[in-house]
């Protein structure tokens, strides 16, 4: 449930963002325009083929273009979505949006395949972004999720821990943290996010990842009893895990971190 986040929920911008960036009339028509199609819950196929129908009046807005991209990549067409916006002409106001657009093409492409070249291009652009743009929260959560799903918890951490602090950590970047915490060791400072996580939404209990970092946390740090729970938990959610190998490496992890920590 975990292993990508829709570019359309990641990237819009509200209509303030576009009236703070000195907007013109056109672009503030499509950015209601957008917005007035987005409240109809359409699907991707009908999205599209309206805001397609808006072109002759929105092209060239930069609104038209990242709208564009934002369904194209929401469609897993991150080569076409790429394209277009790499040949578009974007407004000065405008750019920065269509740089974060980019990234999360790259960012929703590398969580979804999980490839390697992907999430390189993706750590330099967010690397060359930042540098420039230090408190977008956006990118920095974005690399923190790429790095958690390709297994690079070390170097999820920072970027995580950064979000969070700043106050903009969403359910998501809590999850992603508590599991980078667990899979490296940090077992303590898993145990100590878990609560304000679960408080967030209750249904972290259904992702098998994050509740067998929970269980290592738990483990490691001496409460058998909620380590057992939220196996016992995740098992009754999905029974076909108990014969996955990622469970049953939980269940022994888990022994051993506990005996450790009842000796």
């Amino acid at each position: 449930m975990w292993t990508r986040l829709s570019l359309l929920c990641g990237v819009l911008l509200s209509l303030s963002d576009v009236n703070a960036a000195a907007a013109s009339a056109t672009q503030l028509e499509c950015q209601r325009a957008w917005q007035g199609l987005i409240d109809q819950q359409l699907g991707n196929d009908p999205l599209l083929a309206a805001w397609k129908g808006l072109e002759s009046k929105c092209e060239g807005t930069g609104i038209y273009e990242v709208r564009l991209a934002s369904i194209l990549a929401d469609c897993d067409d991150y080569d076409q979505a790429r394209e277009m916006l790499q040949g578009a002409t974007i407004p000065d106001n405008f750019k920065k949006q269509a740089e974060i657009a980019g990234i999360t093409i790259d960012y929703l492409q590398a969580v979804a395949t999980g490839t390697r070249d992907r999430q390189e291009n993706l750590e330099l652009r967010a690397e060359t972004f930042l540098k420039a743009n230090p408190d977008s929260t956006a990118v920095r959560a974005m690399l923190g999720h790429t790095l958690v799903v390709l297994g690079e918890y070390e170097q999820a951490i920072a970027p995580l821990e950064t979000v969070i602090r700043g106050g903009g950590g969403d359910l998501g970047d809590h999850r992603n943290l508590v599991i980078a915490y667990a899979n490296t060791g940090k077992y303590q400072a898993a145990l100590e996010l878990l609560d304000k996580t679960y408080s967030m939404g209750e249904e972290v209990t259904s992702d098998e990842e994050f509740v067998y970092a929970a269980t290592l946390a738990y483990a490691a740090t001496g409460k058998v009893d909620s380590a057992k729970s939220a196996l016992t938990l995740i098992a009754n959610k999905k029974p076909q895990l108990l014969n996955d190998a990622r469970f049953q490496q939980t269940v022994l992890k888990a022994k051993e971190l506990s005996h450790a920590a009842l000796k």
